[in-house]
């Protein structure tokens, strides 16, 4: 890997060289917690600037995409160079800012599809909670903010949930989150992330111990700006589902679509076009530019080349977020779709489970509001088709008979008793399996 000078400001932490040691990150794929060395990278202003600045220093998080897990930190300063256009001369004569760069290990891989967040997730806010102590006086808490692309912009994007109005502005790339109330029953029985169970992210900042599962009502007054790609369907659609939300709340998101081959300047032009107009209003922090082409792995590529999302980070501001006040109506229980599939009226987002996406589209199991037991007594009609149903489009993997009812039956143990009562046709999984 390349190499900084020793003037340049970045400093490289390794495990068993400057690792952050974190103690007690939870993972909500396991349900255990994790002490273990988080590899990192850290740009920090030189003693000069940081004294003249003092009380102004603005702190960037910044989450690489899981093309750049590994545990050196230079695979994530290298993969885009995000993270280093941030730190160069002119953003920083602009905006000095010291920027984090957690490294996240393959086998810490730090977000899954269905909304879960590993162990890495509990560290790295141990680490920014650090970096934000060291230097308490010279940073402006009101200027801490989040930039990533993929699998790092999707923990952003839950770590906004976690610590209410925490980050004055996400800018994220190709990246999407959403509700799902039965993370257990997806990750083996490991219980999801809470207040009980994690007291390093929910530290207390912000906490709405009521709504904090309710993803789209909590992110509802941040400053966020997201890009996707057209041929990004996991990212595109989930989105395309946050302003349906809204917009039934009577909340219409900035959102604009255009051709990532204009120029920089035309698209610069553009996206500053998008955000400007006015955001006081509960749901109006949030904007959403798609480029017309390009795969998820383009996003980035187009992204990046942008000024204009980096300019307008460093506009946002904490208290705009808190001002702003939340979109009430989506703290309400969802109630369903008329018979036409309109949202009905006055209903929000709690208790709804996100209908899932893969990177082929949406789930054919996974729709709208779904329901463990829903999903077992569906797998269980199945089971005719078991042999047929491909499990990697890339590899053409299929189930045998045998694993597919394993899977089945290891499901159907993860439900309460009561929903276990409800799956009427437990019977013809007990008779194929004999």
């Amino acid at each position: 890997m390349p190499e900084f000078d020793k003037n340049s400001g970045w400093e490289i932490n390794y495990i068993g060289n400057g690792g952050f040691k974190a103690t007690k990150a939870y993972s909500e794929y396991t349900g255990k917690y994790e002490n273990f060395e988080l590899p990192y990278a850290i740009y920090v202003p030189n003693k000069e600037v940081l004294e003249k600045n003092k009380g102004n220093i603005s702190v960037v998080l910044h989450m690489e995409h899981a093309g750049a897990n590994d545990i050196d930190p230079m695979a994530s300063l290298t993969s885009t160079k995000a993270a280093t256009k941030m730190a160069s001369k002119e953003l920083q004569e602009k905006n000095p800012a010291i920027i984090i760069v957690p490294q996240v290990e393959e086998s810490r891989r730090s977000t899954n599809d269905v909304v879960s967040s590993s162990e890495a997730n509990t560290a790295i806010w141990e680490l920014l909670d650090s970096v934000l102590k060291e230097y308490k006086g010279y940073i402006n808490e009101s200027r801490i903010y989040g930039t990533g692309q993929s699998m790092g912009g999707m923990l952003l994007l839950d770590m906004a949930a976690q610590r209410d109005n925490f980050f004055a502005g996400v800018a994220i790339l190709g990246s999407q989150w959403s509700n799902n109330y039965n993370k257990d029953f997806q990750n083996n029985g490991a219980a999801a992330r809470s207040p009980q169970n994690d007291l390093i992210s929910f530290n207390g900042f912000g906490l709405d111990k009521k709504n904090y599962q309710n993803w789209y009502y909590m992110i509802s007054d941040d400053n966020i700006l997201v890009h996707t790609a057209a041929d990004d369907l996991m990212a595109t659609s989930l989105w395309k589902t946050i302003q349906e939300y809204f917009k039934a709340a009577r909340v219409e998101i900035a959102h604009d679509e255009w051709d990532p081959y204009l120029s920089v300047e035309e698209q610069n032009k553009i996206d500053k076009k998008m955000t400007t107009h006015d955001n006081t209003k509960p749901g109006t922090g949030i904007n959403w530019g798609e480029f017309s082409r390009g795969s998820h792995m383009s996003t980035w590529k187009y992204g990046y080349q942008i000024d204009y999302p980096f300019e307008w980070l460093f506009e946002q501001r904490r208290e705009t977020a808190q001002a702003r006040g939340k979109v009430e109506q989506l703290k309400n229980k969802w109630i369903g779709r008329d018979k036409n599939g309109n949202i009905k009226k006055g209903s929000g987002t709690a208790g709804l489970n996100t209908a899932q996406y893969t990177p082929n589209g949406k789930s054919d199991t996974y729709i709208e509001d779904w329901k463990p037991y829903v999903i077992v007594s569906k797998l269980i009609s199945d089971i005719p088709n078991a042999e047929k149903i491909v499990l990697n489009n890339r590899t053409g993997e299929k189930y045998t008979k045998k694993s597919y009812l394993e899977m089945v039956h290891k499901l159907y143990n993860l439900l309460s008793k009561e929903d276990k009562k409800k799956v009427t046709n437990y019977d013809e999984l007990v008779k194929a399996e004999k």
